[in-house]
């Protein structure tokens, strides 16, 4: 399971994932053999979600090719949002990093949930991993 993981809005939120005792031969890549993977954005579980004024502008448009603006939720930012890096092979984890801002709101916590995607490399059929929740809160 991933590790927890909470941040103030003024630093970056960081998720380091476990893969288990699997090597991978690399996130959203093709290089040798193992698993591909993928994070999927999802919608929070009835809770505030993280959300476009954020996290730094810049880093929306890298990772979805959007605007931040209007602001809307990170799970709805594209149809299907993910998110995107790389595993060099042989790794048995990896970090997720989202850059968040200070948005000048009172907020309460914001969560930002992803499902880990693995794919069988000979019929790249989606295989559906576990859920994790991070949370950002406002900082001081």
């Amino acid at each position: 399971m991933p590790v927890s993981s909470s941040a103030p809005a003024t630093s970056s939120w960081t998720v380091r994932w476990p893969l288990g005792t699997g090597a991978v031969s690399g996130w959203g890549s093709t290089a040798g053999p193992g698993p591909l993977t993928d994070l999927k954005v999802l919608a929070a579980d009835g809770s505030p979600e993280l959300s476009t004024p954020d996290v730094d502008g810049r880093w929306v448009r890298d990772t979805f090719d959007e605007s931040p603006a209007p602001a809307r939720p990170l799970s709805r930012v594209v149809p299907t949002p993910y998110l995107w890096g790389g595993v060099p092979a042989g790794e048995r984890s990896f970090e997720v990093v989202v850059p968040t801002v200070r948005d000048g709101l009172e907020e309460p916590e914001e969560s930002l949930r992803l499902r880990l995607i693995t794919y069988d490399e000979g019929s790249w059929e989606p295989r559906e991993g576990p859920v994790f929740t991070g949370t950002v809160r406002d900082a001081p």
